[in-house]
């Protein structure tokens, strides 16, 4: 569990704060992308939804191009 914690380190400084849902504080839910072929991929945007109802956390949107090289 040691290197998954690591793993995720770079990913809490995003700012993109989902919970709690009607008032967020902290980072929890992330966007993982499997990316086996190694192709270059960008993040076009990243954002948490303003959704405090629905559930205890905020949903995450996200937009990414992977090339085709």
């Amino acid at each position: 569990m040691k290197d998954f914690d690591k793993d995720f380190t770079p990913l809490s400084n995003t700012g993109l704060l989902t919970f709690p849902a009607d008032s967020p504080v902290e980072t929890l839910d992330y966007i993982l992308l499997y990316n086996p072929n190694k192709k270059p991929v960008k993040v076009n945007t990243a954002a948490v939804v303003d959704e405090p109802v629905a559930s205890d956390h905020r949903p995450i949107a996200v937009s990414v191009a992977v090339s085709a090289l």
